[in-house]
């Protein structure tokens, strides 16, 4: 009995041992201060709105009585000419089959053309050649990689392009002239077969959409200035569209964008001002519009009134976008929140400099909930610098003292 009670005394003050032991190597190598590097970054400060895009417009009809298939000439966003071919309407789906392999034969005929108009390139022109090839190959590559179906067919017509000069420089292309004689009389067969086709021209000059939404002659740039908050309200409303729309022109560069704004966000915007907009089609591309007006509208808000003549693919589709406002950006270097502390009145942080502990005075240029970003100087030594140890958490710090 006695030996299985000094047993347990034995394991007991063994346990108490190694306990002791592992409290001294935890206090012996725990970290006092928890520090974080200051870094370097941008913020940019939005304000997110809706609105509604005006523009000059004009819808392109077909015949009523026109029955058949139509077949476009010109793709979305497309600038085109004052009599420009739009579309042709096929009255059947034969010829409709006959009209797309023309196109394919001219887009084929030109390029050949382009072809043998080329002068000789010689041998350093060849290797140029070869450079251009593995090029679109990787880019081809990338494209079948990310599923990027619309680049990919650009590509490939290049590349075929391309392969297509090599051949002829290295002399493997064999009678690129006959072969553009074979090809105009396909074109010229093709030709007879198509009858009492309809053609849709452009009235004026603009960029073609293929399509048309009923806000043509209802969301227009006359509008702009003048919209309350009801009135915009109103004009979101699903309009009806024309019978017989095939689409329509866009028929001036600069556009209108009018959105409801708060109170908040007016006070802190400025007519004759511009600003960049980031609109929810693609949300990468900057574009600078001037706010025209700032209309008061009773107790509904605020209607801002915003122009530009920035013209890309997505924003002549887009019509009821939400947009980013950016309101500032800022440029410093990033801390957490926990680092600030207020010494004597003055708003800082303490960094740990070798075995020192240093108060840094700051200068808050933005903050959210977690981070700020402050004033950064290069070369100044008195104040944060970049890449300095922050902390962000420890007690009984002050200036001067001295980390064990």
């Amino acid at each position: 009995m006695k030996q299985k009670f000094f047993a347990f005394l034995s394991r007991l003050a063994f346990l108490l041992i190694l306990g002791y032991l592992a409290f001294l190597i935890f206090s012996l190598t725990r970290t006092e201060y928890a520090t974080e590097p200051a870094l370097l970054c941008t913020v940019t400060d939005e304000a997110s709105v809706n609105g509604l895009i005006l523009r000059r417009e004009r819808v392109i009809q077909s015949e009523g009585n026109t029955q058949g298939l139509l077949c476009y000439a010109k793709e979305s966003g497309a600038r085109v000419s004052k009599g420009g071919l739009l579309a042709t309407v096929y009255p059947s789906a034969q010829q409709l089959e006959a009209g797309l392999a023309i196109q394919e034969l001219d887009n084929a005929i030109e390029k050949l053309e382009s072809l043998i108009a080329r002068p000789g390139i010689g041998v350093s022109g060849v290797s140029e050649i070869d450079g251009e090839l593995h090029t679109l190959m990787l880019q081809l590559c990338s494209c079948g990689v990310t599923g990027n179906a619309y680049d990919a067919a650009a590509l490939r017509s290049q590349l075929v392009f391309q392969s297509s000069r090599r051949q002829m420089a290295v002399g493997t292309f064999e009678d690129p002239e006959g072969l553009l004689q074979d090809l105009k009389a396909q074109r010229a067969s093709l030709n007879r077969q198509i009858n009492s086709t309809q053609s849709v021209t452009a009235p004026a000059a603009g960029f073609f959409i293929d399509y048309s939404d009923g806000y043509e002659t209802v969301c227009t740039p006359d509008l702009a200035g003048k919209l309350t908050v009801s009135s915009l309200r109103e004009l979101k409303s699903s309009p009806e569209k024309e019978e017989n729309a095939i689409g329509k022109l866009v028929e001036s560069y600069t556009w209108y964008f009018c959105c409801e704004a708060d109170k908040r966000l007016a006070d802190s915007l400025s007519e004759n001002k511009t600003y960049t907009l980031h609109f929810s089609c693609e949300p990468e591309q900057d574009v600078p519009a001037l706010l025209e007006r700032i209309t008061v509208s009773g107790n509904d808000g605020y209607v801002l009134t915003f122009s530009s003549s920035r013209i890309t693919d997505e924003l002549l589709l887009a019509r009821n976008p939400t947009a980013s406002i950016v309101l500032a950006e800022y440029e410093g270097l990033r801390i957490r929140n926990d680092a600030r502390r207020v010494i004597d009145g003055q708003t800082g942080v303490f960094v740990r400099s070798n075995f020192i502990m240093e108060f840094r005075p700051i200068e808050v240029l933005y903050a959210d909930d977690l981070y700020s970003v402050v004033k950064w100087e290069p070369g100044k030594n008195t104040g944060l610098r970049l890449y300095d140890e922050v902390v962000i958490s420890g007690k009984d710090l002050y200036d001067g003292k001295i980390i064990t």
